[in-house]
């Protein structure tokens, strides 16, 4: 866990085994359609493509005032590209996989929209 302290409390980076382990995450988004089931779900259906982790928003109490999914991707940044091109792009990811791919962070759920899992103050 990789925990962050600002002014007015802190945030921390946890895994959904960590987070699980948060009581607070099963009310996170209880006020939703789409409860922290449909986060676990999304992760564990689409695994291999994304990187998941999670944001625990603590004030200064130590109270968690908020939990937000994010993630992160591996983007193909020549996706649409045919041709000449893309056959040379794909001969030089033969020897370097990751030529022309770029890391994106994604705040929210990675199938449809995503919500910040605000919880109220106890």
């Amino acid at each position: 866990m990789t925990t962050f302290s600002f002014k007015d409390g802190s945030a921390a980076v946890v895994s959904r085994g960590e987070l699980q382990q948060c009581e607070d995450w099963r009310n996170a988004f209880r006020d939703c359609c789409k409860d922290h089931r449909f986060y676990e779900i999304i992760e564990d259906s689409l695994a291999n493509d994304f990187e998941y982790q999670y944001l625990i928003l603590r004030d200064l109490a130590g109270n968690v005032r908020g939990i937000q999914p994010f993630f992160f991707v591996q983007q193909n940044l020549v996706e649409g590209i045919r041709g000449g091109v893309r056959h040379v792009v794909d001969a030089i990811r033969k020897k370097f996989p990751k030529f022309l791919t770029m890391r994106v962070l994604m705040v929210g759920c990675a199938a449809g929209e995503g919500h910040l899992g605000a919880l109220a103050l106890k």
